[in-house]
């Protein structure tokens, strides 16, 4: 199956940010395909995201088409979110698709007044880290064999306001 690539690679646009819709999922579900090897989340998983009440999944569209998503957990009684996932169709690497949604996802854990966000990031995954860095997320600790295929993952956080 021939599909068509965004034309956004190596170039800087503005992707429309908004909350994901049911109707998203299998747009969702290809970009998990092409991001990932392992610890893919299923369709059910992303219908499960996209209609639960202690989640955002937020997608990042170019023409009306997601390029990318974040999911964010919320966990009743703590004042930590966790960023769960954050793809990017490769198609659409390194034009600043990520950036917009952490920043997204910063956002719409401001809004919910929670003061931390925080994340694992495999430890071989440079572009993902450097991204992380670049918003200033410290690292808090290591999980060794974290993944499905035994890799490491580097926990990081970021305060996002005061307690």
């Amino acid at each position: 199956m021939d599909r068509a690539k965004p034309a956004t690679a190596q170039c800087r646009i503005r992707p429309s940010i908004r909350p994901a819709t049911l109707e998203d999922v299998p747009s969702l579900i290809e970009i998990e395909e092409r991001s990932f090897l392992t610890d893919r989340m299923s369709a059910r998983s992303f219908r499960h995201l996209v209609t639960r009440a202690r989640a955002d999944c937020i997608v990042a569209a170019i023409a009306g088409r997601p390029v990318g998503y974040a999911a964010i957990f919320y966990r009743m009684g703590t004042e930590v979110a966790r960023l769960h996932s954050l793809a990017v169709d490769p198609a659409a690497h390194r034009a600043g698709i990520g950036r917009a949604l952490l920043s997204a996802a910063e956002a719409a854990v401001r809004r919910r007044r929670i003061p931390v966000l925080r994340l694992a990031v495999r430890r071989d995954n440079r572009a993902a880290v450097r991204l992380y860095r670049s918003f200033e997320y410290r690292e808090i600790g290591s999980e060794p064999a974290y993944y499905a295929d035994g890799m490491a993952a580097r926990t990081r956080e970021k305060q996002l306001a005061s307690r």
